[in-house]
């Protein structure tokens, strides 16, 4: 009975320490695609400032 006992803690504790592994790798995960997406964001992005500069430049803005 000891040995059952012995070996369901040790599967519970293995079963724990596993979906902790798994859970961190997403998290990771998760965490360098929303920085990545981000960054594509901002580098696409102009402020309204920097286009009025651009138009006046071109002699387009009135």
């Amino acid at each position: 009975m000891k040995t059952l006992d012995i070996n369901t803690i040790a599967f519970q504790y293995l079963l724990k320490t596993e979906s902790q592994k798994i859970e961190n790798k997403f998290a990771e995960q998760t965490i360098q695609k929303i920085e990545f997406n981000q960054d594509k964001y901002l580098e696409s992005q102009n402020s309204l400032l920097l286009q009025l500069y651009n138009l006046e430049e071109e002699d387009l803005y009135v």
